[in-house]
This record gives structure tokens, sequence and C-alpha cells, in this order.
């Protein structure tokens, strides 16, 4: 009889005990967090297609360091700073921020970069890492060597591009930017043509810029705007 007096207590407490974790875990709404589908080495680029959900039932600040599956964009094209396994977490730790000193982890082979002064009201809204962008800019047509010619041909415009986007930049200080007022120094990756040539485009981007830093644009880097790239005819 007294030991049935101390069992039932116990089992009874067990019986509450469990009950209760049954109905914080019904309450609590699961977490979708982001997950690696396989293995990958530090330095390895991020690609949509490593991704995977990964469900848990837990306080959100057990997890608070961990990447939700909602905001995976921002792991598109960064660099992981270990190598990560299969099914682990991704955590904001675990990817490199882009500044100035790992720009090198995301040019490939070949690639430099160039620095493009542009004024900020003239960068598409949105633009990110890793797009694809076109460079408008005014230039002045070489006159036609057989013509007499009495004045410059008017600037035409031109889109140059696609180049890959690296970053856009933090805007200019405006009491250190020597008159360039609100600019962004967007970063893009230029690659050599055959036989270490500059390409065409990129030596007219450079024009540009060279003609806008000496006064010819009002301190705008030459450059009339920055857009995700499309083809013109």
């Amino acid at each position: 009889m007294s030991a049935l007096r101390i069992i039932v207590p116990v089992v009874l407490g067990v019986i509450a005990a469990i009950l209760n974790f049954m109905v914080l875990r019904g309450s609590t709404a699961p977490l979708e967090l982001t997950a690696l589908r396989t293995d990958i080495k530090a330095d390895t680029e991020i690609t949509e297609d490593m991704l995977d959900r990964l469900q848990v039932r837990a306080d959100k600040e057990i997890f608070k360091s961990a990447i939700p599956y909602s905001e995976r964009g921002l792991l598109l094209g960064r660099r992981v700073t270990r190598p990560v396994s299969a099914g682990e977490v991704l955590l904001y730790a675990d990817v490199h921020n882009l500044d100035e000193e790992n720009i090198r982890l995301y040019l490939k082979p070949g690639e430099t970069t160039l620095t493009i002064p542009v004024k900020s009201s003239r960068v598409a809204p949105s633009l990110r890492r890793g797009d694809s962008v076109g460079v408008l800019v005014s230039v002045r047509p070489m006159p036609e060597p057989t013509k007499t010619v009495t004045r410059p041909p008017a600037p035409i415009t031109r889109m140059l591009g696609p180049f890959r986007l690296l970053s856009v930049g933090a805007p200019v200080d405006p009491y250190r930017g020597a008159g360039l007022g609100d600019t962004r120094l967007l970063l893009v990756a230029i690659k050599p043509g055959p036989g270490g040539q500059i390409d065409p485009g990129v030596a007219t981007l450079q024009e540009a810029i060279a003609a806008g830093a000496s006064g010819g644009n009002s301190g705008d880097g030459g450059v009339l705007a920055v857009e995700y790239y499309q083809q013109r005819p």
C-alpha cells in the first residue's frame, strides 16, 4: 500500500509532463530553416539547387542565428566560410560578408574588377550582386575620315554589357568625395578577351568614366544609368 502511494504520484507526474510537452509542441509553429542538400567545401559559391527546406519545432530564439528558408535568397552567390555537410542548417556566420577584403572570392579565373562611379538615382532599384547589368553611357561617334568635319558629331547613347555586378557599393561621403555628390561606386567583374586584349565595350566604358571624371558629365562618372542588362537592337 505504501508503495502505491509513491508510485501513483510518480506515474501521474510523468503523464502530466508528457501531456504538457505535447501541448507545447502542438502550440509551437514549425520553423522553416535553410539547410544544404549536399556536402560543400569552404569558399564554395552557393546556388539555389544546393539549398533545401528543413522544418523544426522549437523556440525561435534557439535558431535566431540560422537563416530562414524564406530568406535563402540572401545566400545566392555568396561563399561559405567553412566546409558544410549535407542536411546541416546554415547560419549567418557561415557565409562571407562582401567587402573589399573578400571581393577576390567572387572573381572567376582571369577576371579583374572595374569601379563605376554613378549617381545613386541612376542605379536601378533592387540590383544585387551577381546580376547581369548594362551600363548606359554617352559617347561621341568617330567622324568618317573621308568627310570634312566642321563640328564634332552629336553624342549618342550606348548600352554596354553585360557585366557581372560584384557590389552596389556604399554612397560616397559628400564631404570626402571631391564634389561627386550623391554617388555610388559600383564594382563589376571584367575579363580580358583573346590574347589579353581589352574588350571594346570595356574600353568604351573606361573612356566614359574618364570623361566624366574630367568634368564632362558633372562628376557622375560619365555613366547615364546602370540597370538590368537587356539586349537592345
